[in-house]
C-alpha cells in the first residue's frame, strides 16, 4: 500500500529539529508547547509577554495564565484541533502580558512530534496591537466623521427651510401688497355699482327716471363691473400662485404651465419689498411659452434671485432694474436672469454658489445662491452659472435646461 504524505509545508517535524534550526536565528517570534506547558520559546516572544528573559518564560507552568480567562475555552479546543489535524487556521485576538496589559496578535499554531509517539504544538506570533488601535482610532474618527456629516445635513436641512420660509415670507408680503390693488377696485367698484343702482332706483319711484338717466346709469355699472371682472382675475391669479408657493410638492409634481405668467408673477410680488426699492421689470418670455416641470421649484428660484438682488445688488439704492431674457440654444432652453445692481467682486465671483457665502460683510449668511444652484442642477436637471458680472454695473445668471420641458405652443 501507497505509504501518504503531507505535503511539503506540513511534513512533519520534531520539536527538537526546529528548535536546532531557528536556535540561531533573530528576529523570528514563536513558542513551542504540549498540553499548555512551554518547552521552547524565543527571546523576542518572551519581552513580547512582558518577561525578561526565556528562562523566566519557561518557568511558567501553563501558558493558560497569559490567555485571557473569557477565551481559555476557545485555546483549549483549538489545541485539540491542532493534535489532531496538524494546523490551525490563523486567528486574531486579544490577549496579555504578564502584567494583565492588553496585546493583540495574529496567531499561526501547527503540531510538531514531540517524543516518539506525542505531539507538541508550535505557535508563531505576529504583535499587531499598533495595527488595530491604529484602525480603532480610524474606526472612531470616521464614526466621528459621519456623525458630524450627519450634524451637517441636519443643520443644511434646517437652514434650507429657513431660506424657503425667507423666501416664502418676502413673497407673501409681495402678494399682500399685491392684492391690495384688485381687492381695493373690487371694493370701489362695487361701492361704484350700489350708488348708481341705489340712485337709479331713487328715481324710478319718484317716476323722475329719464331714458338717458337709465343709459348713464348701466354704462356707469358695466364699467365698474368690467373693473371687478379683471380684478378678481388678477387677485386668482395671485392666489394661484401662492398655492403653488406653499404647496408640498415632490419632484414627481410636475405638470404643464404657461411659463411666462408664473416667472412675471414671481417676480411682479418683490417690486413692492420692505426695503423700499422700486423696481423695473423686464421680462422677454415668448407668452405662448409652456413648460412641464414643477412650478413651485421655479417660484422658488425666482423668488431668490429676486431677493439676492434686493439685498445685494441693490442694498444702497431706491430703485433697481430685473431683466429675465429666454432663448433656445443648441438644444438648449437658456434662460437669463440679470440685475443692473452692485455686481459680484471678480475676488468673490468664484464663491457665488457657496453655501453660507455671502458678498456682503455683516448680511445675514444663509444658502442664497446655492439654494438655487442645488434647485436648478437636482430638480430641473440643468446648469446654472455667473456669466457676466462687472463689478458695480450688475449681474447676470444663465440657466440651461432640457429643452423638451419647455416648448412654444400657440
Amino acid at each position: 500500500m501507497e505509504q501518504l504524505s503531507y505535503p511539503m509545508e506540513f511534513n512533519e517535524l520534531s520539536a527538537t529539529e526546529l528548535i536546532e534550526a531557528i536556535s540561531g536565528l533573530s528576529g523570528v517570534i514563536l513558542q513551542i508547547h504540549k498540553d499548555f506547558r512551554p518547552i521552547f520559546v524565543t527571546k523576542d516572544y518572551a519581552r513580547l509577554y512582558g518577561f525578561d528573559s526565556t528562562e523566566q518564560f519557561l518557568k511558567l507552568g501553563s501558558i493558560m495564565d497569559l490567555i485571557p480567562e473569557d477565551a481559555r475555552d476557545l485555546a483549549i479546543k483549538r489545541y485539540q484541533q491542532i493534535i489532531r489535524t496538524g494546523m490551525g487556521d490563523t486567528l486574531t485576538l486579544k490577549t496579555q502580558r504578564v502584567d494583565g496589559t492588553g496585546i493583540w496578535v495574529r496567531i499561526q499554531d501547527r503540531r510538531l512530534k514531540y517524543g516518539d509517539d506525542g505531539y507538541c504544538v508550535m505557535t508563531v506570533l505576529i504583535d499587531i496591537t499598533d495595527e488595530v488601535e491604529l484602525k480603532q482610532k480610524y474606526e472612531e474618527i470616521a464614526a466621528a466623521e459621519h456623525e458630524a456629516r450627519s450634524e451637517l445635513e441636519r443643520v443644511q436641512g434646517l437652514t434650507i427651510e429657513r431660506e424657503k420660509q425667507s423666501a416664502l415670507t418676502q413673497l407673501l408680503a409681495g402678494v399682500s401688497h399685491q392684492l391690495n390693488t384688485p381687492l381695493g377696485n373690487i371694493r370701489t367698484s362695487s361701492t361704484t355699482v350700489e350708488k348708481i343702482l341705489n340712485e337709479t332706483l331713487v328715481k324710478l319711484r319718484d317716476k323722475s327716471l329719464r331714458e338717458s338717466d337709465l343709459v348713464s346709469a348701466m354704462t356707469e355699472a358695466m364699467e365698474a363691473m368690467h373693473v371687478i371682472d379683471k380684478s378678481v382675475v388678477k387677485a386668482n391669479r395671485l392666489i394661484k400662485n401662492v398655492k403653488f408657493m406653499v404647496s408640498d410638492q415632490t419632484d414627481a409634481d410636475e405638470v404643464q404651465f404657461r411659463f411666462q405668467p408664473i416667472i412675471t408673477d414671481a417676480v411682479r410680488l418683490f417690486s413692492e419689498n420692505d426695503k423700499g426699492i422700486s423696481l423695473d421689470l423686464d421680462i422677454q418670455i415668448d407668452p405662448d411659452l409652456h413648460a412641464f416641470a414643477n412650478p413651485n421649484t421655479w417660484m422658488q428660484v425666482i423668488s431668490v434671485f429676486c431677493e439676492n438682488a434686493i439685498q445685494h445688488g441693490f442694498y444702497d439704492r431706491s430703485h433697481g432694474t430685473l431683466r429675465i431674457d429666454s432663448a433656445f440654444e443648441d438644444g438648449r432652453f437658456i434662460l437669463v436672469f440679470s440685475d443692473n445692481g452692485h455686481g459680484v467682486d471678480p475676488e468673490m465671483a468664484s464663491r457665488i454658489f457657496e453655501a453660507f457665502y455671502s458678498s456682503t460683510m455683516g448680511s445675514r449668511h444663509g444658502l442664497g445662491l446655492a439654494l438655487v444652484y442645488s434647485l436648478v442642477t437636482r430638480k430641473l436637471g440643468g446648469e446654472i452659472r455667473l456669466i457676466e458680472s462687472r463689478f458695480g454695473q450688475g449681474a447676470s445668471f444663465e440657466m440651461s435646461l432640457p429643452a423638451e420641458h419647455y416648448m412654444i405652443r400657440s
